[in-house]
């Protein structure tokens, strides 16, 4: 609902129709008073540095674990998707038991 009226945002100025921009600006505020409020980017990579954690995941095929214990703690908030990307930049990054990392020291 939000995105729609910001894409109509941009199509009213656009069209030089400011004062239908200013309405869909009005209704999104009223709409996110209810939405519930999104999850930060650190907040979304801390969550999925503790699911790690909890579930001594260390390779992207631990992937379906580490969401398992990461969504009922951020239920509602981010999409899988972003949850999945960040697994997927942390995994890379977790450690001498990643094979990325071994084949950073060997070379």
């Amino acid at each position: 609902m939000v995105k729609q009226r910001r894409e109509s945002i941009g199509l009213f100025l656009q069209g030089n129709r400011p004062e239908l921009a200013a309405k869909e600006e009005g209704e999104i505020a009223v709409l996110e008073r209810y939405l519930p409020k999104a999850l930060g980017a650190a907040e979304i990579e801390a969550a999925v540095r503790e699911a790690i954690a909890e579930t001594g995941a260390g390779l992207p095929s631990d992937m379906g674990r580490v969401m398992k214990a990461l969504m009922p703690k951020v239920a509602g908030r981010p999409t899988a998707r972003r949850s999945a990307k960040r697994f997927g930049a942390s995994s890379r990054n977790s450690g001498p038991g990643d094979r990325g990392a071994r084949m950073q020291a060997e070379s």
